[in-house]
Formats: structure tokens, sequence, C-alpha cells
């Protein structure tokens, strides 16, 4: 959180942002994916690729799932799930859209 700035008060959700982003689904399931040490690895990646395209998040999502990603198994994946979701949706979006 400390690379990308002050997070984002309102607007789009963690995934959708990312979508916004264009960050490619390849690193997006890998976020997704990963677990332990390795997570934390992929959420700095990611941190620094928003963090070049001055890309403004909110870190709710992303936030909470760093700190259940080894403590609660169930709701570390309902975040997983929300963030594709949201990801997806905003993907679909910006496709129809051109």
């Amino acid at each position: 959180m400390a690379v990308t700035g002050i997070p984002a008060k309102a607007g789009l959700r963690d995934g959708g942002a990312l979508a916004q982003a264009r960050l490619s689904e390849s690193r997006f399931a890998r976020l997704l994916a990963s677990h332990g040490d390795g997570f934390f690895d992929q959420l700095l990646l990611i941190a620094r690729y928003l963090h070049s395209k001055d890309m403004p998040i909110s870190w709710q999502d992303l936030g909470e799932l760093a700190l259940t990603d080894d403590l609660a198994d169930d709701r570390a994946d309902a975040v997983r799930l929300t963030l594709a979701r949201d990801y997806y949706r905003a993907l679909a979006s910006s496709v129809s859209a051109s």
C-alpha cells in the first residue's frame, strides 16, 4: 500500500481497478492462485504496476485478502471470488464499449 500512495476513497472496487489499469489476465490469475510469501510477492509487483500507471486503488479487497490469506481460508476464497467477479466484469464492459 505504501508503494501506491494514499488509497482511493471511492470508485472502483479493487478487481475493477486492476482491469481498468490493464493488468494482464495471467498476472491477475497468478495473484489469485498464490498464497503465503508468493502472494505477497505478487501483491508487491501489482502495487508497483499500479503506481507506474498512476492508478488509485482502495485496497479494500486486496488488503482483506492480505490479512486473511493464511488465516481464514473460507473468507480468503470469498474475497478472491469478489476480485475475480469485479475484474472480469470490468473487462467485459470495456470490450463491449469498444
